[in-house]
Protein backbone atom coordinates (compact mmCIF):
# COMPACT_ATOMS: atom_id res chain seq x y z
CA UNK A 1 0.00 0.00 0.00
CA UNK A 2 0.98 3.51 -1.06
CA UNK A 3 0.10 6.65 0.47
CA UNK A 4 1.37 10.51 -0.58
CA UNK A 5 0.47 13.10 1.76
CA UNK A 6 0.87 16.79 1.84
CA UNK A 7 2.03 18.81 4.57
CA UNK A 8 2.22 22.51 5.06
CA UNK A 9 4.14 23.51 8.61
CA UNK A 10 5.76 27.27 9.54
CA UNK A 11 9.62 26.70 9.80
CA UNK A 12 12.32 29.12 10.34
CA UNK A 13 13.63 31.97 8.34
CA UNK A 14 13.42 32.34 5.74
CA UNK A 15 11.09 30.52 4.82
CA UNK A 16 7.58 31.78 6.58
CA UNK A 17 6.33 28.09 5.60
CA UNK A 18 7.08 24.93 4.04
CA UNK A 19 5.09 22.46 1.92
CA UNK A 20 5.84 19.40 1.10
CA UNK A 21 4.87 15.73 0.92
CA UNK A 22 4.54 12.44 2.79
CA UNK A 23 4.95 9.24 1.63
CA UNK A 24 4.19 5.90 3.39
CA UNK A 25 5.15 2.99 1.33
CA UNK A 26 4.30 -0.36 3.50
CA UNK A 27 5.83 0.58 7.23
CA UNK A 28 8.32 2.84 5.58
CA UNK A 29 8.05 6.42 5.64
CA UNK A 30 9.76 9.37 3.18
CA UNK A 31 9.49 12.81 2.50
CA UNK A 32 9.89 14.63 -0.66
CA UNK A 33 9.89 18.67 -0.73
CA UNK A 34 11.80 20.50 -3.45
CA UNK A 35 12.79 23.59 -1.90
CA UNK A 36 11.22 26.88 -3.22
CA UNK A 37 13.80 28.99 -5.28
CA UNK A 38 16.29 26.19 -4.99
CA UNK A 39 15.06 22.74 -6.34
CA UNK A 40 14.41 23.29 -10.58
CA UNK A 41 10.86 21.30 -9.91
CA UNK A 42 7.87 23.10 -8.21
CA UNK A 43 5.69 21.33 -5.53
CA UNK A 44 2.78 20.85 -8.15
CA UNK A 45 5.27 19.37 -10.68
CA UNK A 46 6.59 16.61 -8.26
CA UNK A 47 3.22 15.86 -7.54
CA UNK A 48 2.21 14.95 -10.91
CA UNK A 49 5.12 13.08 -11.66
CA UNK A 50 4.64 10.96 -8.28
CA UNK A 51 1.19 10.22 -9.09
CA UNK A 52 2.17 8.66 -12.32
CA UNK A 53 5.01 6.84 -10.29
CA UNK A 54 2.48 5.28 -7.91
CA UNK A 55 0.78 3.02 -10.49
CA UNK A 56 3.74 1.70 -11.84
CA UNK A 57 4.33 -1.79 -11.06
CA UNK A 58 8.33 -1.70 -10.36
CA UNK A 59 7.57 1.22 -7.62
CA UNK A 60 9.68 2.25 -5.95
CA UNK A 61 12.38 -0.30 -8.00
CA UNK A 62 13.88 0.46 -10.91
CA UNK A 63 12.49 4.40 -10.95
CA UNK A 64 14.44 6.98 -13.68
CA UNK A 65 13.47 10.61 -12.37
CA UNK A 66 15.49 13.94 -13.02
CA UNK A 67 14.04 15.12 -9.26
CA UNK A 68 16.35 15.11 -6.93
CA UNK A 69 13.76 15.23 -4.08
CA UNK A 70 11.94 12.17 -5.42
CA UNK A 71 15.35 10.54 -5.71
CA UNK A 72 16.48 11.12 -2.40
CA UNK A 73 12.65 10.27 -1.32
CA UNK A 74 12.79 6.68 -2.93
CA UNK A 75 16.53 6.37 -1.24
CA UNK A 76 15.01 7.26 1.92
CA UNK A 77 12.77 4.34 2.17
CA UNK A 78 15.73 1.56 2.07
CA UNK A 79 17.44 3.56 4.85
CA UNK A 80 13.90 3.73 6.88
CA UNK A 81 13.54 1.70 10.57
CA UNK A 82 12.11 2.58 13.62
CA UNK A 83 15.25 2.21 15.55
CA UNK A 84 16.60 5.00 17.81
CA UNK A 85 19.13 7.48 16.20
CA UNK A 86 21.91 9.44 17.25
CA UNK A 87 23.96 11.51 15.32
CA UNK A 88 26.33 14.82 16.12
CA UNK A 89 24.94 17.99 15.46
CA UNK A 90 25.91 21.53 14.23
CA UNK A 91 23.38 24.48 15.50
CA UNK A 92 22.45 26.77 12.88
CA UNK A 93 23.12 30.64 14.08
CA UNK A 94 21.95 29.82 17.63
CA UNK A 95 23.57 27.76 20.45
CA UNK A 96 21.81 24.41 20.97
CA UNK A 97 22.41 22.27 24.20
CA UNK A 98 25.75 20.89 23.90
CA UNK A 99 26.80 21.54 20.35
CA UNK A 100 30.00 22.41 20.09
CA UNK A 101 29.84 23.81 16.60
CA UNK A 102 27.81 26.22 15.17
CA UNK A 103 27.43 27.47 11.88
CA UNK A 104 26.88 31.41 11.15
CA UNK A 105 25.64 32.29 8.15
CA UNK A 106 27.00 35.84 7.35
CA UNK A 107 26.83 36.26 3.78
CA UNK A 108 24.60 40.03 3.79
CA UNK A 109 26.67 41.27 6.47
CA UNK A 110 29.26 43.93 7.08
CA UNK A 111 33.08 42.83 8.31
CA UNK A 112 32.03 44.68 11.59
CA UNK A 113 28.67 42.92 12.01
CA UNK A 114 30.00 39.40 10.88
CA UNK A 115 32.85 39.64 13.73
CA UNK A 116 30.74 41.12 16.56
CA UNK A 117 28.36 38.32 15.71
CA UNK A 118 31.07 35.73 15.88
CA UNK A 119 32.47 37.25 19.27
CA UNK A 120 28.93 36.80 20.46
CA UNK A 121 28.15 33.21 20.29
CA UNK A 122 32.22 32.66 21.25
CA UNK A 123 31.72 34.81 24.67
CA UNK A 124 28.72 32.62 25.31
CA UNK A 125 30.60 29.33 24.25
CA UNK A 126 34.54 29.65 24.37
CA UNK A 127 35.27 26.31 23.00
CA UNK A 128 32.79 26.67 20.36
CA UNK A 129 33.71 25.77 16.93
CA UNK A 130 32.64 28.01 13.70
CA UNK A 131 31.68 27.16 10.22
CA UNK A 132 31.25 30.34 8.58
CA UNK A 133 29.08 30.65 5.37
CA UNK A 134 29.09 33.44 3.01
CA UNK A 135 27.13 32.37 0.54
CA UNK A 136 29.26 33.43 -2.56
CA UNK A 137 29.05 37.39 -1.65
CA UNK A 138 32.36 38.12 0.18
CA UNK A 139 35.75 39.44 -1.62
CA UNK A 140 39.29 38.10 -0.35
CA UNK A 141 40.07 41.17 1.05
CA UNK A 142 36.42 41.28 2.63
CA UNK A 143 37.53 37.98 4.19
CA UNK A 144 41.29 38.61 5.42
CA UNK A 145 39.48 42.21 6.98
CA UNK A 146 37.35 39.82 8.95
CA UNK A 147 39.77 36.68 9.57
CA UNK A 148 42.79 38.72 10.89
CA UNK A 149 41.57 39.84 14.54
CA UNK A 150 40.07 36.54 14.75
CA UNK A 151 42.73 33.94 14.14
CA UNK A 152 45.85 36.25 14.93
CA UNK A 153 44.21 38.32 17.61
CA UNK A 154 46.14 41.28 18.94
CA UNK A 155 44.03 42.21 21.96
CA UNK A 156 44.43 39.43 25.21
CA UNK A 157 40.46 39.42 25.52
CA UNK A 158 39.97 37.92 22.31
CA UNK A 159 41.47 34.78 21.89
CA UNK A 160 41.71 33.29 18.68
CA UNK A 161 38.47 31.52 17.67
CA UNK A 162 38.60 27.66 16.14
CA UNK A 163 36.72 27.92 12.38
CA UNK A 164 36.42 24.70 10.96
CA UNK A 165 35.78 26.11 7.37
CA UNK A 166 34.60 28.73 5.00
CA UNK A 167 31.87 27.82 3.16
CA UNK A 168 31.65 29.15 -0.50
CA UNK A 169 33.42 32.40 0.63
CA UNK A 170 33.69 34.44 -2.66
CA UNK A 171 31.42 35.60 -5.63
CA UNK A 172 33.76 34.18 -8.20
CA UNK A 173 34.77 30.63 -7.82
CA UNK A 174 38.75 31.69 -9.06
CA UNK A 175 39.08 33.95 -6.11
CA UNK A 176 37.87 30.73 -3.73
CA UNK A 177 40.53 28.97 -5.01
CA UNK A 178 43.16 31.68 -4.26
CA UNK A 179 41.80 32.40 -1.18
CA UNK A 180 42.52 28.49 -0.30
CA UNK A 181 46.10 29.22 -0.39
CA UNK A 182 46.39 32.30 1.59
CA UNK A 183 44.63 31.33 4.93
CA UNK A 184 45.06 28.33 7.42
CA UNK A 185 40.95 27.29 7.03
CA UNK A 186 39.59 25.02 4.96
CA UNK A 187 37.07 25.67 2.34
CA UNK A 188 33.67 24.01 1.82
CA UNK A 189 31.53 24.19 -0.73
CA UNK A 190 27.75 23.73 -1.53
CA UNK A 191 26.15 25.32 -4.74
CA UNK A 192 29.07 24.68 -6.46
CA UNK A 193 28.57 21.13 -6.64
CA UNK A 194 25.10 21.65 -6.87
CA UNK A 195 26.35 23.38 -10.23
CA UNK A 196 28.40 20.45 -11.20
CA UNK A 197 32.05 22.03 -10.54
CA UNK A 198 34.66 19.90 -9.15
CA UNK A 199 37.51 22.28 -8.53
CA UNK A 200 41.16 21.35 -8.61
CA UNK A 201 41.51 23.20 -4.96
CA UNK A 202 41.17 21.06 -1.91
CA UNK A 203 37.73 21.09 -0.14
CA UNK A 204 35.39 20.03 1.94
CA UNK A 205 31.95 18.63 0.12
CA UNK A 206 28.76 19.68 1.35
CA UNK A 207 25.37 18.39 -0.06
CA UNK A 208 21.90 18.87 0.24
CA UNK A 209 20.16 15.38 -0.91
CA UNK A 210 16.71 17.11 -1.34
CA UNK A 211 18.73 19.83 -3.43
CA UNK A 212 21.08 17.47 -5.63
CA UNK A 213 20.99 13.71 -4.57
CA UNK A 214 23.62 11.54 -6.43
CA UNK A 215 25.36 8.47 -5.82
CA UNK A 216 28.27 10.81 -4.03
CA UNK A 217 30.42 8.51 -1.87
CA UNK A 218 31.29 11.01 1.42
CA UNK A 219 34.66 10.99 2.70
CA UNK A 220 34.76 11.50 6.24
CA UNK A 221 34.68 15.26 6.15
CA UNK A 222 31.42 15.19 4.13
CA UNK A 223 28.84 17.22 5.47
CA UNK A 224 24.83 16.34 5.03
CA UNK A 225 22.64 19.68 5.19
CA UNK A 226 19.00 19.83 5.42
CA UNK A 227 16.89 21.83 3.44
CA UNK A 228 14.06 22.61 5.69
CA UNK A 229 12.62 19.61 6.02
CA UNK A 230 10.11 18.15 8.78
CA UNK A 231 11.45 16.36 11.42
CA UNK A 232 10.74 13.24 9.30
CA UNK A 233 13.00 14.33 6.42
CA UNK A 234 15.71 15.14 9.01
CA UNK A 235 15.26 11.93 10.83
CA UNK A 236 16.28 10.50 7.41
CA UNK A 237 19.21 12.46 6.83
CA UNK A 238 20.55 11.38 9.95
CA UNK A 239 19.73 7.73 9.02
CA UNK A 240 22.61 9.04 5.83
CA UNK A 241 24.74 9.99 7.86
CA UNK A 242 24.74 7.04 10.48
CA UNK A 243 24.87 4.67 6.99
CA UNK A 244 28.23 6.35 6.11
CA UNK A 245 29.44 6.44 9.60
CA UNK A 246 29.98 10.33 9.67
CA UNK A 247 31.72 11.94 12.51
CA UNK A 248 31.48 15.34 12.29
CA UNK A 249 28.68 17.37 13.05
CA UNK A 250 25.88 17.43 10.69
CA UNK A 251 23.63 20.35 9.33
CA UNK A 252 20.46 19.58 10.35
CA UNK A 253 19.60 22.36 12.69
CA UNK A 254 16.76 23.86 10.13
CA UNK A 255 13.30 22.03 11.52
CA UNK A 256 10.46 23.78 14.27
CA UNK A 257 7.50 21.52 13.80
CA UNK A 258 7.50 17.50 14.88
CA UNK A 259 5.58 14.98 12.72
CA UNK A 260 7.58 12.33 15.08
CA UNK A 261 6.59 10.57 17.49
CA UNK A 262 8.25 10.65 19.52
CA UNK A 263 9.68 14.19 18.84
CA UNK A 264 13.50 14.83 17.74
CA UNK A 265 15.80 15.87 20.57
CA UNK A 266 18.65 17.58 21.39
CA UNK A 267 20.38 15.99 23.72
CA UNK A 268 24.50 16.85 24.48
CA UNK A 269 25.39 18.65 21.29
CA UNK A 270 23.47 15.03 19.44
CA UNK A 271 20.41 15.10 17.08
CA UNK A 272 18.20 12.55 18.87
CA UNK A 273 15.18 9.94 18.17
CA UNK A 274 14.17 7.48 20.62
CA UNK A 275 12.54 5.08 17.95
CA UNK A 276 8.94 4.32 17.82
CA UNK A 277 7.83 0.27 16.80
CA UNK A 278 4.38 1.17 16.17
CA UNK A 279 3.17 4.33 13.62
CA UNK A 280 5.90 6.94 14.60
CA UNK A 281 4.08 9.42 12.04
CA UNK A 282 1.27 12.22 13.20
CA UNK A 283 -0.92 11.73 10.72
CA UNK A 284 -3.52 13.95 11.34
CA UNK A 285 -1.04 16.90 10.51
CA UNK A 286 -1.09 15.46 7.17
CA UNK A 287 -3.78 15.75 4.28
CA UNK A 288 -3.95 12.85 1.98
CA UNK A 289 -4.03 12.93 -1.80
CA UNK A 290 -3.71 9.31 -2.85
CA UNK A 291 -3.58 5.81 -1.91
CA UNK A 292 -2.37 3.48 -3.68
CA UNK A 293 -2.54 -0.46 -3.78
Amino acid sequence: MKTLFKYRCPTRAPLPQREGLILRYGDCWCEIAPLPGWSCHSLEATIQELLFLLKTSSFPHCIQTTNPSIAWGLEQLSLWNTSACQVPLASLDRLQPGCSTIKCKLGPLSVHEARDKILRFQQQHPICRFRLDFNRMWSISKIHDLLGPLIYPTQPATCGIHIDYLEEPCSLLTETGRLSYQIPCPIALDETLREGILPDFPYITIQKPTLSWSNLVPTKTQIFSSSYETSLGILNLARLAQYHHLVSPQGFDTWTDDLLDPPLQILQGHLVWQGNSKCPIRTHLLSPIITVP
